[in-house]
């Protein structure tokens, strides 16, 4: 994975993973739908915000995946 959007697909799709096993923490999902809905905002960001907005969400998982 070296590319920040090959990074943020794979964050994505870890998220939309955990979201279909049967976790209690509301807090947990919201997290993780949150998530996904960032990552989908970033098509319709002006370039510079939806560069940094992506660096914050990898940096966030770092470690994670």
């Amino acid at each position: 994975m070296n590319t920040i959007t090959e990074k943020l697909n794979a964050i994505a799709a870890k998220c939309r993973e955990l979201l279909a096993q049967d976790v209690a923490d509301p807090n947990a999902k919201a997290g993780w739908r949150t998530t996904v809905a960032s990552i989908t905002a970033l098509e319709d960001m002006g370039e510079a915000d939806a560069d940094l907005l992506g660096a914050n969400i990898v940096a966030a998982w770092e470690g994670l995946l």
